[in-house]
């Protein structure tokens, strides 16, 4: 008997151990969210010359009915090279190796235009 008990026990706080630690990371995640997005707010809206130089999305393969998130990553003309998260629309508007007109705000993805189509830019 006293040793079902002690299992009961040893699972019992290793379960509520596991749940702490979970907790832990999703707080930890969701601050660090919540400073980058207060970062972006502070941030100035610019537009930059850029070509967009790669084309990706995710997805967890495990549920067919997970989001899919897209990103896009452009390299301005000094050089800098940022990947960003945009939406789908924006996503299939884009080829790889198209220059153009590139707004963000921090991390945000504001729009891109192409060279030649002014005014038709990607929110």
């Amino acid at each position: 008997m006293e040793d079902s008990d002690f299992l009961f026990k040893v699972m019992l706080f290793s379960m509520l151990g596991l749940g702490a630690v979970m907790t832990v990371v999703i707080i930890l995640a969701l601050r660090a969210q919540q400073k980058q997005e207060a970062l972006n707010d502070a941030s100035p809206v610019v537009t930059l010359s850029a070509q967009l130089i790669k084309k990706r999305y995710h997805t967890n393969r495990k549920s067919v009915s997970a989001p899919v998130h897209y990103y896009l990553t452009f390299q301005t003309l000094d050089g800098d090279v940022s990947e960003l998260r945009v939406s789908a629309q924006a996503y299939h508007a884009c080829n790889e190796g198209e220059s153009g007109e590139l707004t963000v705000q921090g991390t945000r993805f504001h729009g891109f235009v192409p060279q030649g189509s002014a005014g038709q830019g990607m929110p």
